[in-house]
């Protein structure tokens, strides 16, 4: 079905995104649901990337309606809005990958991690988990050792108490933050680069407590900055 296809069978909505919340997909395919105006909405992909982004802000979304247990939901076909007087938008055909939106990032595979790319250290984490080979990808998402917190990768010695405090920042924490963060992934990358050559995995350094392996994909809350 071609984009214009979808549209004529999509109907349009007007109205501010709200209650935005990740979801987890079997593939890594990153996903959220939300509301406008009331209805309950569902996006993937760089889709879910322009709704995370234009969270709080008007938009206008041309959604197709379908229900998910006994319920009404939208799956969004196009979306577009502006944020600080940049336009954001996203489309997608019925069926196909996912076209380009504008994206801020250029990054080549948008769908790795559902960061929020308005703050500093997620715009590092999209951009280092972008960066990665396919193989290390596909090792860094799919192995078992990796896969279960390859969204924010913990250390061996962290409690879940400590791991979830780590990832909670104010927004004036962030550069501070940064270093610490970047030793966190590069300390991942380490392991799975190990585990490609077939080596034991060496012990990881461990700054300060961080994340379990159940926290939630990185959001931002308001007024703090949750990295995972």
């Amino acid at each position: 079905m071609s984009e214009q296809e979808a549209q004529q069978n999509a109907q349009t909505f007007r109205g501010k995104i709200e209650n935005v919340h990740s979801k987890n997909t079997r593939s890594g395919l990153a996903m959220v649901v939300f509301t406008v105006n009331g209805y309950a909405f569902k996006a993937f992909g760089v889709q879910a990337e322009a709704v995370r982004q234009l969270e709080g802000q008007n938009a206008e979304i041309m959604a197709k309606h379908n229900t998910f247990q006994g319920k009404d939901e939208y799956a969004v076909v196009t979306i577009a809005g502006e944020v600080g007087g940049q336009r954001v938008s996203a489309s997608n055909t019925c069926g196909l990958a996912p076209t380009s939106p504008d994206k801020p990032l250029s990054l080549k595979h948008p769908g790795r991690h559902p960061g929020n790319p308005k703050y500093i250290t997620q715009r590092w984490i999209m951009r280092f988990i972008d960066e990665l080979t396919p193989e290390e990808w596909r090792v860094w998402s799919t192995d078992a050792r990796f896969k279960r917190d390859r969204i924010w990768p913990g250390y061996p010695d962290e409690t879940p108490a400590s791991r979830s405090a780590s990832g909670s920042m104010v927004p004036s924490e962030e550069k501070a933050r940064l270093p610490e963060i970047k030793l966190r992934f590069e300390s991942r990358l380490n392991e799975v680069r190990t585990a490609m050559r077939g080596e034991k995995s060496p012990c990881r350094m461990n700054p300060s407590p961080t994340v379990n392996s159940d926290t939630p994909i990185p959001a931002v809350e308001k007024p703090s900055v949750t990295v995972c």
